[in-house]
């Protein structure tokens, strides 16, 4: 049995790029999201507007050699509200990071 949905921090995309295409492979079913940092907000280890470009976020977002895109959707999210969810988190015992917040929202 597999995920119904995965969701997960953009950053560089290597790591959500890896899981998304064996996703797609094993349970073309599932929906796979992205988190990015919402235009002008940073936040440290989420993928922003205008801050980089790497292959994978060209094969998450706009798809390669004629293959969709491997996020169903992508979720932007404001910086505030990433970290006042990490420090819910956080506060509940988890080791998490910034990025997480996002992912949590």
């Amino acid at each position: 049995m597999y995920a119904t949905h995965f969701v997960a921090s953009a950053g560089t995309g290597g790591s959500l790029c890896g899981v998304a295409r064996y996703f797609k492979a094993e349970a073309p079913d599932t929906l796979v999201i992205a988190t990015v940092a919402k235009d002008g907000e940073r936040i440290n280890g989420t993928y922003e507007k205008d801050d980089y470009w790497t292959p994978f976020l060209e094969e998450l977002f706009n798809g390669v050699d004629g293959k969709p895109a491997l996020t169903d959707h992508k979720v932007a999210v404001d910086r505030a509200t990433a970290l006042e969810n990490m420090r819910e988190m956080v506060g509940k015992g988890a080791m998490t990071g910034f990025s997480a917040g996002g992912v949590l929202e």
